[in-house]
């Protein structure tokens, strides 16, 4: 499967992580250095968003 990797994919991709990130800390929780690391690499579209929550579907 080919991913879509345009400007306005990789806009979209980071506005929802900047999201989630958003929406964590106001639980007081964060992303680990390692899930950052996932976070700009489904970003940068090395893989989907099924792939990033672990879903194969």
């Amino acid at each position: 499967m080919s991913i879509d990797t345009s400007d306005a994919e990789r806009t979209r991709r980071k506005n929802a992580v900047d999201y989630a990130r958003a929406f964590l800390a106001l639980e007081r929780l964060f992303l680990s250095p390692a899930e950052e690391q996932r976070a700009k690499d489904f970003i940068s579209g090395e893989f989907t968003l099924a792939e990033l929550i672990g879903h194969d579907d």
